[in-house]
């Protein structure tokens, strides 16, 4: 039976957002969701879907908001009036300015905060928005050290990887100017890859906190909107498909 996996990142990065992840999760619609530990609005993101039977994992961050060290602990990833610096200056530098160090102590803190906000270990780890060797390096090694289920990040969309004796693909074109979620997971459907196919998702309404901080704006409600519409149940019967959660992949064994 093919398998196919709908992930919602972002959990936590605004009010908006919150509302549209969540209200998706109890309507039945998403099960593995990344959430964001060190933002204002992370508490309340996790409050509206502590209850419900998930895959909530840790959406690592480290360009956005302050950090969860204090700054000066790590003065490669920060700016002048301690925050984050943006995925932009990750992404287009000409150099790889990341101190393994720096990056590595702050995961782990991202990591023990959300042991400490949420009560047990993450179900899965991976990188929010920054495409940064050094970043990837400390990410497996933090979930190496604590036994979590570490996520590739991959910058080409449809690429193959393996986690485990398992081959996933992962599809995110919000990005793209033409961008409709519903013919990106017809596609997923109709592929005939023997693979995991996974789609990224970035779920959420407009506030003025997504207004001011991020690039990807109205691919979110549309991705709120085509979730809603999505009959998972009919689909599944229909089309004969399994949708899994990292952890289903766990139960199986082969990760």
């Amino acid at each position: 039976m093919k398998q196919i996996l709908l992930r919602a990142d972002d959990l936590g990065y605004s009010e908006g957002i919150n509302f549209g992840i969540a209200k998706l999760v109890t309507n039945n619609k998403l099960r593995t969701i990344g959430l964001i530990i060190n933002l204002t609005y992370s508490k309340n993101g996790y409050e509206l879907v502590k209850k419900e039977n998930i895959c909530l994992g840790l959406h690592s961050n480290i360009s956005n908001g302050y950090p969860i060290l204090n700054s000066k602990e790590i003065p490669s990833l920060v700016t002048a009036n301690g925050t984050f610096k943006s995925s932009k200056e990750y992404n287009h530098s000409m150099h790889n300015f990341v101190n393994y160090n720096d990056v590595y102590n702050e995961v782990e803190a991202q990591y023990l905060y959300f042991k400490k906000l949420t009560g047990r270990k993450p179900d899965y780890i991976d990188a929010h928005a920054v495409f940064n060797a050094t970043y990837f390096k400390a990410i497996e090694a933090v979930a190496l050290k604590y036994g979590l289920l570490c996520i590739p990040s991959i910058a080409d969309t449809k690429e193959k990887c393996s986690i485990g004796s398992t081959d996933l693909y992962f599809w995110m074109e919000s990005m793209n100017d033409d961008y409709d979620p519903n013919k990106t997971f017809q596609e997923m459907c109709q592929s005939k890859r023997r693979a995991c196919e996974v789609m990224i998702l970035h779920p959420g309404y407009i506030d003025d906190e997504l207004l001011s901080t991020s690039s990807l704006i109205f691919p979110r409600v549309k991705e709120v909107e085509f979730l809603m519409k999505l009959k998972l149940d009919e689909i599944a019967e229909k089309e004969q498909i399994d949708f899994i959660t990292y952890n289903d992949l766990k139960k199986e064994g082969k990760v």
